[in-house]
């Protein structure tokens, strides 16, 4: 890789900058425990993925693409330590948790 763009170093710096004011990543464990629950809110009781909180085509029905967003956010470097103690807890939870962590997450 060469020398990252310009875009994406001011996207870098505006993401931390948003990181700093909200008081939900002040607190590692508050983090952890949103985490958790957004994942938990994907899952069913069947190995499928919430209808309600996930869609085929998320973008075609106007809705956010949740499953990309939390990708993203959970391989964030920021955001390392989190992973870590989240991968814990959901390993603890059973198998469909831990399997949805590992296909979101790079690490």
């Amino acid at each position: 890789g060469g020398v990252p763009s310009k875009a994406l170093v001011q996207g870098n710096a505006r993401y931390y900058e948003q990181r700093g004011s909200r008081a939900l990543y002040r607190d590692e464990g508050l983090h952890v425990l949103l985490l958790e629950l957004a994942v938990n809110l994907l899952l069913t009781d069947g190995p499928l993925l919430d209808k309600h909180h996930t869609d085929m085509f998320p973008l075609q029905k106007h809705k956010p693409n949740v499953l990309f967003l939390l990708s993203l956010h959970l391989n964030h470097p920021a955001n390392e330590r989190a992973l870590l103690v989240l991968s814990s807890r959901l390993s603890a939870m059973g198998r469909g948790a831990h399997r949805l962590l590992k296909l979101l997450s790079s690490k």
